[in-house]
């Protein structure tokens, strides 16, 4: 029984010694540390460009719409089809002529502008604008000139808007290629246009 008692002693005192060296050899390890992954950037913000500066606005605007509406007036819509460089604003308002161009009884705006020139002048467009547009807002009937349409590329200088016998009758100065830029063009050109009901249709140019 001593015998006994004494094997048991001996199998539970070596039972021990290996329990405690594996316990030594798992020595305890640090536990992983956690990296947080990146924020997501906001879908509002806009990417900035490979030097970390906004992109540049353009300086050209879409071509004015006859039958666009917007909000405000008419002299910011003007402004913002003609989209003027910050060097040449304000924009420059020509010949004026408020007649009932649409036959609804109400004056309708046509309106001859430019940008702003230091030293050659800029060419001129000529828009028309509804009388009547929506509350707070601004309709546009037509674009009857544009920077286009000169004789060369240097455009128009608008100087007189008449309404004659339901014709929109428009006279501006253009270039020949003899005539330098500080002459404002020796040619004499007459537009005409008529309004359809729908928009403006165009008419007979002579240049004198």
């Amino acid at each position: 029984m001593i015998k006994k008692i004494g094997v048991l002693a001996l199998a539970l005192a070596l039972t021990a010694c290996t329990n405690g060296g594996e316990e030594e050899a798992r020595a305890p390890q640090p536990a992983p540390s956690t990296i947080s992954a990146p924020a997501a950037a906001s879908a509002a913000a806009p990417a900035p460009s490979a030097t970390g500066a906004a992109p540049p606005a353009t300086s050209e605007a879409p071509p004015a719409a006859p039958g666009e509406t917007g909000t405000g007036d008419w002299q910011s819509a003007l402004a913002a089809a003609l989209a003027c460089p910050a060097a040449a604003m304000p924009v420059e308002q020509g010949a004026v002529a408020n007649r009932d161009v649409t036959g609804d009884g109400v004056a309708d705006v046509l309106v001859a502008a430019s940008c702003t020139a230091s030293t050659s002048s800029w060419p001129s467009v000529v828009h028309a604008y509804d009388g009547a547009p929506p509350a707070g807002g601004w309709r546009r009937l037509g674009v009857l000139l544009t920077y286009q349409d000169g004789e060369d590329d240097r455009g128009l200088r608008v100087k007189k808007l008449l309404l004659e016998n339901g014709t929109v009758v428009v006279t501006s100065r253009a270039f020949t290629e003899k005539d330098d830029n500080a002459s404002g063009g020796s040619l004499t050109v007459t537009d005409r246009f008529t309004w359809t009901g729908r928009g403006f249709e165009r008419g007979e140019r002579t240049i004198a």
